[in-house]
Formats: C-alpha cells, sequence, structure tokens
C-alpha cells in the first residue's frame, strides 16, 4: 500500500500522461487490498456476506449466484457447480457461514435483482 501510495503521489506530483488512468487503477488496487486484508483479519464467527466471501467454496457458490440471479438455481445445481460433493454440503457449509440456507439466499438475491 506504502508504495501504491508513493506512485500515486508522484504521478500528481509531476502529472505525465494518463495520470488520470494511472491513479483510479491504483485507488482500485489499494482497495481491493484493504478488502483482501479486511478479509484474512476479520473474525469469522460472524456469518455474513463477509465471512462468505473470506471462505473459498461459499465465495464460489456466492459469486455464481450473483453473477444469474434470475437463473432457477436449485441447490443441488450450485453444488454441482461449484465443486461440493453433495447438496446436503453446501447447504450445511453455506448456512455455517453465511447464517442462511443457498436456497433463502437465492431467494433474497433475485428479490433485490427484482426491485432494482
Amino acid at each position: 500500500m506504502d508504495q501504491a501510495l508513493a506512485v500515486i503521489d508522484q504521478e500528481l506530483t509531476h502529472r505525465p500522461m494518463a495520470v488520470g488512468l494511472v491513479v483510479e487503477r491504483l485507488a482500485v488496487v489499494m482497495l481491493v487490498h484493504a478488502l483482501r486484508l479486511h478479509l484474512a483479519t476479520a473474525p469469522h464467527h460472524s456469518p455474513g456476506r463477509h465471512a462468505g466471501l473470506a471462505d473459498p467454496l461459499t465465495a464460489t457458490a456466492l459469486t455464481a449466484l450473483h453473477r444469474e440471479p434470475a437463473r432457477p438455481w436449485t441447490v443441488a445445481e450450485l453444488a454441482r457447480a461449484v465443486g461440493y460433493g453433495s447438496e446436503s454440503a453446501l447447504s450445511v457449509a453455506f448456512k455455517r457461514v453465511m447464517g442462511i440456507a443457498p436456497g433463502d439466499h437465492r431467494r433474497r438475491a433475485r428479490e433485490t435483482e427484482d426491485e432494482h
């Protein structure tokens, strides 16, 4: 992060060609690193989206659900798509991490998408 801040400072001080593009991209990189650090150090005992994104398999399931919110996912399809051995294994793991069953999360995601 210190290096990115130093480059941003240099870019803004010297104003070379494409300064805006470089600064914007570095800011995004810093945001991603800050989020990674937060997720890596956040307590995982608290269920929810942050914990779900920190868990690789749950994050994969969340990505699939949110990439295609209108798709009529079944838990079995989702389990196969993310590499879980069974529907029940996905359901247990998802609920442990997210605090909600995958089917319930899918319904909420679809309702949120419909509102927009």
